[in-house]
């Protein structure tokens, strides 16, 4: 609980799959507890950083992008937050992706890729395949797998969903 650091402990819990429910309660007691109206977190003398925590720390568990690999909501409190959604956050590679979580279930995705990069996505869906449609060739493309990679086009749409 350092009053200097936790802009950089609360991500890294995140990129290593800790427990998305104590992250969750231990972010949130944080804020409750030491979080001033302004943002900044008490006693710290250092303060800009710690801007930081809270939206890095909740973009990273519905939408992380490390390591070239797209992960929906890989850590994110399901059991306490069944739903939720989030809209053209950036992600490595040049992509805006929005998603929706309902009932704990990954919905549609949308991808919009800025610079035509190959997309690597881990597989929302665990067991099942995954459809991606490209909005400029206008057909759909089907994957299995753990991990699905594909190609974009700059300026192209992608449509994500569950497969059969």
């Amino acid at each position: 609980n350092a009053g200097n650091l936790s802009c950089l402990f609360f991500p890294a819990a995140v990129r290593v799959g800790y427990d998305p429910e104590i992250i969750w309660h231990e972010l949130s007691t944080r804020i409750q507890h030491r979080g001033m109206p302004n943002g900044f977190i008490e006693k710290n003398p250092h303060g800009i950083e710690n801007l930081s925590t809270v939206p890095n720390t909740i973009q990273e568990m519905m939408l992380l992008s490390h390591e070239n690999v797209l992960r929906l909501f890989r850590v994110w409190p399901r059991k306490s937050h069944p739903n939720a959604a989030f809209e053209k956050l950036w992600a490595y590679g040049a992509f805006q992706v929005s998603a929706v979580l309902k009932d704990g279930v990954v919905g549609d995705v949308t991808i919009l890729s800025h610079k035509g990069n190959i997309c690597t996505l881990e597989n929302p869906w665990p067991g099942k395949t995954v459809r991606i449609f490209h909005s400029f060739a206008q057909k759909w493309e089907e994957f299995s797998g753990e991990c699905v990679t594909f190609q974009t086009l700059p300026g192209e749409v992608l449509t994500v969903s569950v497969g059969e």
